[in-house]
């Protein structure tokens, strides 16, 4: 399995790079979110559809895990 970790910010600016690079992974694929501590739309949009894709989450604050969770909405 393969890790990438996100820390700090993932804005829009980032969003591309993520897809990038997460695309290029063969295999199982987990983001870790412990060290993200600011999140926007187009960032929890990223997250979802990674997830959506097979990528495990772990790490998840209570902030970001309620950002995503009203994204699933």
């Amino acid at each position: 399995m393969t890790v990438v970790r996100i820390d700090g910010q993932l804005r829009k600016e980032g969003v591309a790079e993520l897809e990038k690079v997460c695309q290029a992974i063969e295999g199982a694929l987990c983001l870790d979110l412990a060290n993200l501590h600011s999140v926007d739309g187009d960032g929890i949009r990223a997250i979802r559809m990674l997830e959506e894709h097979g990528a495990a989450v772990a790490g998840l604050s209570p902030y970001v895990q309620r950002l995503l969770n009203r994204a699933a909405q």
